[in-house]
């Protein structure tokens, strides 16, 4: 996504946590393995692990970012799992 902009990623209900990342990243922070979402190209969303970090030209100010984007889709099933099963009896299947 070399020049692209990230908007597009962005679902609905997610623009003002994004932006927030993002403004962080433009103040020069790193902004280190945040959980949110992205839209993927056929629309459906998956859970996404980023890490944002700042590169500053000679002036001092941000020229560029790079972005590690995760799927953490797998890792989010398997704590909600956990966490369901945390709520329920075993036995019984109640909570």
């Amino acid at each position: 996504m070399i020049g692209a902009k990230t908007s597009r990623l962005t679902p609905e209900g997610y623009h003002d946590d994004h932006q927030r990342i993002w403004d962080a990243v433009a103040g020069g922070a790193t902004v280190q393995a945040v959980e949110t979402q992205f839209k993927t190209k056929d629309g459906s969303m998956i859970d996404v692990e980023v890490t944002l970090t700042p590169h500053r030209g000679e002036n001092g100010l941000v020229t560029g970012v790079s972005a590690i984007v995760r799927d953490a889709t797998a890792r989010r099933a398997r704590h909600d799992e956990l966490a369901r099963q945390a709520r329920t009896d075993s036995l019984t299947g109640l909570p």
